[in-house]
């Protein structure tokens, strides 16, 4: 191990701490806005309402986007490369969903929406092969239009790795990825926004913006916003974040298996 890379791990997990807890701060300032939004009163209040949870929304993106970005900056002056420079960018992808997550929820954990258990389990059982069916009919729709929607950029690189690092990388996918996606996409995000947008403008917005994050080619975004679609509507549908993260974790595993497998 290199000074460069002893500092920079010494910068990362000092910048890390000092982001979140910003995140957290800013999060909390959001909260108090929000009391003060809910105070307006008159045809106004709407309004304002709906230019807040937007607020909401750009303040949590641009937060989640810096610390991936300083993560991606830390780990290039480390000088890091192959296994280490991909592990490196799987935590700074997991330090801006966190960042983002502690910005939107304003440390209020009932916003990542985890309940409640009945309706998690009928959904679950009933929404998830229906999701599983929808992802497999875009797919083929899709592929019957011309388009190649997948694999995506992550699974190539899986393509190339030694055996560990292909159960490494299948971990993140499989299970990683669709817990810190669902909390922030499904939970924190679309708590924020629903009260001031509705169900069905709060599946939409969270639905595209899902699609567009995963930009690989122009066939990924339709892909995947439908998707988005689906899991939001188990969001709303359950009122909570485990049926969606049962299904994405379920659909990304179909994904690897048929690259590896297939």
């Amino acid at each position: 191990m290199t000074w460069n890379q002893v500092a920079g791990a010494a910068v990362g997990i000092a910048g890390s701490v000092a982001i979140v807890g910003a995140a957290g701060w800013l999060g909390g300032r959001l909260d108090r806005v929000e009391a003060d939004v809910e105070g307006v009163r008159g045809p106004t209040r709407d309004a304002v309402g709906r230019w807040f949870g937007l607020a909401c929304t750009c303040a949590g993106a641009g937060f989640g986007l810096f610390a991936g970005a300083w993560w991606i900056g830390v780990s290039l002056l480390a000088d890091l490369h192959g296994d280490a420079f991909l592990a490196a960018m799987a935590g700074g992808t997991a330090l801006a969903d966190i960042a983002a997550i502690r910005v939107l929820t304003g440390g209020d954990r009932r916003r990542l929406a985890l309940g409640p258990p009945g309706r998690t389990v009928l959904y679950a059982l009933a929404g998830v092969p229906a999701f599983l069916a929808l992802s497999a009919a875009w797919q083929y729709t899709l592929q019957a239009l011309g388009g190649d929607p997948g694999p995506q950029e992550v699974m190539e690189v899986m393509a190339g790795l030694g055996t560990a690092g292909k159960v490494t990388a299948a971990a993140g996918v499989c299970f990683g990825a669709p817990l810190a996606e669902e909390l922030l996409f499904r939970g924190a995000w679309f708590s924020r926004l629903q009260p001031r947008l509705g169900t069905t403008q709060t599946i939409l917005l969270t639905g595209l913006s899902f699609g567009i994050v995963h930009l690989g080619s122009p066939w990924t975004v339709p892909l995947l916003a439908v998707l988005g679609l689906g899991l939001g509507w188990l969001r709303a549908r359950s009122g909570s974040v485990w049926p969606g993260v049962l299904a994405h974790g379920l659909n990304n595993a179909a994904g690897v298996a048929l690259l590896l497998w297939g």
